[in-house]
């Protein structure tokens, strides 16, 4: 029901008079009727963080409150059996969320506040605009809910900076879960001897269970009570289960004859209780009355959920409420359905002052025995279980969470009888309330990875990944490592796998792939075995692919930056060749030369080359460190002196004489030298040839 801006103006004048002008002057909203919109839920996508409902969202806008609800999805026990319907696990069922809308694409609404993962996308879900209010607010006409049609509706919600100030009920009685529906089946189950068993498949076994958090159901007739739903009451003219929520529901009645005829000593059973455990749960529908006249009735509706967040709230004698629905057209000569369980109601508010708060059960239906007064008794509906009243602070205030009355007979033979139907449990209510509001801000899941990339053989990789996402990442390598980084040494070429986790599971894998490249090179020594000071060591090092080369130690090296240096080491050592290939690679060869140092004794070379490539191109006398040079003296054929060690002030001949390069020829010397080991004189005579 919706209430025209005309109305509640006018009624404004009124309330003036009631709360006070200055109260009244801060309210911002009358507000009335139906002020939520529901909306299916049609998929819910976690690692989104968003739902797709049926049809195009047009009246949500960025920043705006909604609540997403799960309705039902409880896992229960389904076996033919007494356990049947014991609610084995909550699943998803109940779990609510208050969040803020981050943006709406045609059907897509997506949420600020990262969602929570124990939402079953395969379960009744609805999403449902919260109204804001800022200031205070008045109920200037009963505050209502869209009725639970199977797939939204059920629920109150709004929030409010300031008071809200009743003028009004808020009511959302009977819009839960729905009762089970009167069926007539004519005729008695088995000839008369009644159905015992808890579920079926048609009509002619027993009525129909009321709805609840079990969802729909295979085999949805008989006492057998799915969760918080009623059972139906059995054939013959048994009565409907009550509804239940936080208290369990009363069982049906039965059908009892004076004579022989259609038995019924099955009533349904009631909706089991459900814990109070910071969910919301539509009150069970109630079970329906088993029929063959015509004349039974359906269960009741659950009670709806009302959810407030305020500053305060002032009742002013006006009443806050979510009961089942009492059965109230009595059955004549058939089973009456169970009433529904109570419904929930949250108030978080600071003060809540003089408000009548109700979350009650249905009261079962009743039986007009009819014209069979004198001989049988038909069963009544058993009464609905209490709901759930919590509020955040302070007292709690006075609250009735009762269960319904038992229906009861009428007639001469079981006047004003239950007739073996019992009254619904009462309900709880506490304090403590803390709405679910998530504050973990959802952060879409992205993730970044190297580009492919190629090393030189032996040399790392460092692979890098990016990412943002909800709560705290993990990482996992292929390669086992679990940073955001990793250093890899492939052989050849490898594709590496990442895979980003986010704090609710959702992930993203990607690849990169490392190519590997490679150069290489030998270093040779010609010769590898010297006698010191008798001939160079020529070095040399594969040249393909090679851009550089660098000996090392550089030491005795003609040039130590060239592939074939020439060395001339005066004691053993270990030469390294440092290659960088074209492609960037490096590879390093190693050559030892060994040096034999020789017994003291004069080396003097038969030839030279003194042609300025660095190579011999001095006439220079090798001899051991005892030796002392006296004379060195070199004559040509013609026996001129060319060549004077002293004259030369040490140095040895290069060939020339008075600056001038001599011919190509054989030349005579006389050397003569000491070692001191010995102290005495050692002459050498001979020939050395010049050659260019």
């Amino acid at each position: 029901m919706h209430f025209s801006a005309n109305l509640l103006k006018g009624l404004a004048v009124f309330f003036v008079s009631i709360i006070g002008a200055k109260e009244f002057c801060n309210a911002q909203q009358l507000i009335g009727g139906v002020i939520n919109t529901y909306y299916p839920v049609m998929s819910l996508d976690i690692c989104n963080n968003r739902v797709s409902v049926p049809f195009l969202v047009n009246n949500l806008t960025i920043g705006d409150k909604v609540l997403l609800v799960q309705i039902d999805g409880a896992e229960v026990d389904l076996n033919d059996a007494a356990g049947y319907g014991t609610v084995l696990d909550l699943k998803g069922s109940g779990l609510y969320e208050l969040l803020t809308v981050k943006d709406v694409t045609f059907n897509n609404v997506t949420f600020q506040e990262a969602i929570s993962t124990s939402f079953d996308p395969s379960a009744r879900l609805q999403l449902i605009h919260v109204p804001q209010y800022g200031g205070n607010v008045i109920v200037a006409a009963p505050l209502q809910a869209q009725p639970w049609d199977g797939t939204k509706g059920g629920i109150i919600a709004f929030i409010a900076s300031g008071t809200v100030h009743l003028m009004a009920d808020i009511d959302a009685s009977g819009v839960g879960f729905r009762g089970g529906t009167a069926v007539n089946d004519v005729g008695c189950y088995a000839g008369g001897s009644g159905f015992s068993g808890y579920r079926a498949v048609s009509s002619a076994h027993g009525a129909l269970k009321g709805e609840s958090i079990s969802g729909t159901l295979a085999e949805p007739y008989g006492r057998g009570a799915p969760a918080n739903g009623g059972g139906g009451g059995n054939d013959s003219n048994c009565g409907g289960g009550g509804g239940s929520n936080v208290g369990a529901g009363g069982q049906g009645g039965q059908r009892s004859n004076a004579s022989a005829g259609c038995q019924g000593q099955y009533g349904g059973l009631g909706g089991h209780p459900l814990p109070p455990v910071g969910r919301v749960f539509l009150g069970g529908g109630g079970g329906a009355g088993d029929g063959n006249s015509g004349a039974s009735t359906g269960g009741g509706n659950g009670g709806g959920i009302i959810i407030i967040q305020a500053q305060a709230i002032e009742g002013n004698g006006f009443a806050i409420r979510a009961n089942g629905l009492d059965v109230v057209a009595p059955a004549v000569a058939d089973g009456a359905g169970g009433g529904g369980g109570g419904g929930m109601v949250l108030l978080d508010a600071g003060t809540i002052n003089n408000v009548v708060l109700e979350a009650r059960g249905g009261k079962g239906g009743d039986v007009n025995n009819s014209t069979f007064a004198a001989d049988s008794c038909f069963g009544p509906g058993g009464g609905g279980g209490g709901g759930f009243i919590q509020v955040s602070t302070g007292a709690l205030p006075p609250v009735n969470v009762s269960g319904g009355a038992a229906g009861i007979t009428t007639g001469a033979a079981c006047i004003n009888a239950t007739n073996h139907a019992n009254a619904g449990s009462d309900g709880t209510a506490a304090t403590g309330l803390v709405l679910a509001t998530p504050s973990l801000p959802y952060t879409p899941l992205t993730l970044q990875v190297s580009n492919d990339t190629i090393v030189c053989v032996g040399t790392p990789a460092l692979l890098k990944a990016t990412a943002t996402g909800t709560g705290t990442l993990t990482y996992q390598w292929s390669n086992g490592a679990t940073t955001d980084t990793t250093s890899v040494y492939p052989t050849g070429p490898t594709t590496y796998q990442i895979t980003v986790t986010d704090s609710r599971g959702c992930s993203l894998t990607k690849t990169v792939t490392v190519d590997v490249k490679s150069i290489s090179t030998t270093a040779y020594a010609y010769p590898d075995s010297i006698v010191k000071g008798w001939e160079p060591v020529y070095l040399n090092a594969d040249t393909t692919g090679i851009q550089s080369f660098l000996w090392q130690p550089a030491l005795w090296l003609s040039d130590a930056t060239i592939h074939n240096p020439v060395a001339n080491p005066e004691d053993t050592i270990t030469y390294c060749v440092i290659v960088t290939g074209y492609n960037g690679c490096r590879d390093t060869a190693c050559v030892d030369v060994m040096v034999v140092i020789p017994e003291p004794k004069v080396h003097i070379p038969n030839a030279f080359t003194p042609n300025g490539d660095g190579i011999n191109d001095l006439w220079q006398i090798m001899m051991h460190s005892c030796y002392k040079i006296n004379t060195v003296k070199v004559w040509n054929r013609w026996g001129m002196l060319i060549y004077d060690y002293e004259r030369a002030g040490g140095v040895p001949w290069d060939g020339t004489f008075l600056g001038q390069p001599q011919a190509m020829e054989t030349y005579m010397y006389y050397i003569s030298v000491t070692c001191r080991e010995r102290n005495e004189e050692e002459v050498y005579r001979g020939t050395v040839t010049l050659i260019r």
